[in-house]
């Protein structure tokens, strides 16, 4: 797997478990100490460089674990 498509990987992951969480990015940006500029940019850009820290502060904000927005645990709802 390609850094980009992981990166396509972990957006789509963190507006599906957003969406099953129904929480908005504020929300979700406020429960991880994160902006809500940086959620967004996650979602929609997939950024390469986001650290393990905060994609774990993002994934417990939606109530999945690290596993879960990189693919190695499937999708669930």
């Amino acid at each position: 797997m390609t850094v980009n498509s992981l990166a396509g990987t972990i957006a789509s992951r963190i507006r599906g478990y957003r969406a099953i969480a129904k929480k908005t990015q504020l929300e979700v940006a406020l429960d991880s100490n994160s902006t809500q500029n940086q959620i967004w940019r996650l979602e929609n850009e997939g950024g390469p460089y986001v650290s393990v820290y905060k994609l774990k502060q993002v994934a417990s904000a939606l109530g999945v674990t690290v596993s879960h927005l990189t693919g190695e645990v499937g999708f669930h709802e």
